[in-house]
């Protein structure tokens, strides 16, 4: 079942089908939400179905509140990103990526992102392509 189309993070449509979703999160007094469990997913070349992969994205990963209205999020594990071009910055260019290991996203309030990736990055665009 599609559960999510992704557009312009890479040349063609990625379709996100959830195989596996058992994960939960927490909400702690100071703001700060836990994700943990279990996400599998399948993720296809929209325009060449045959290309697809399946990877275990399933964290975990803490979403902390920044004072300024924005967040930080800090993913460790395996995690599933998409940008968009112009999402890291004027002229920057759309992007899939599963990472593994410590990655981080800081969304500004004003929604400006920093993604700081873990070492282990796989580039989806070019898994599927």
């Amino acid at each position: 079942m599609r559960h999510f189309v992704v557009g312009g993070a890479c040349p063609f449509d990625v379709g996100v089908d959830i195989l596996v979703n058992n994960e939960f999160g927490m909400l702690f007094s100071d703001g700060r939400f836990l994700i943990t469990g279990s996400l599998k997913v399948q993720f296809t070349n929209l325009d060449d179905p045959t290309n697809s992969l399946t990877a275990n994205v399933s964290g975990p990963g803490v979403i902390t509140p920044t004072a300024d209205g924005g967040a930080v999020i800090k993913a460790e594990g395996n995690w599933f990103f998409f940008f968009l071009p112009g999402d890291l910055g004027a002229g920057s260019a759309g992007a899939a990526v599963i990472t593994t290991g410590l990655s981080t996203l800081v969304i500004s309030g004003t929604g400006d992102l920093t993604f700081t990736p873990a070492r282990n990055v796989t580039d989806l665009c070019a898994a599927l392509a």
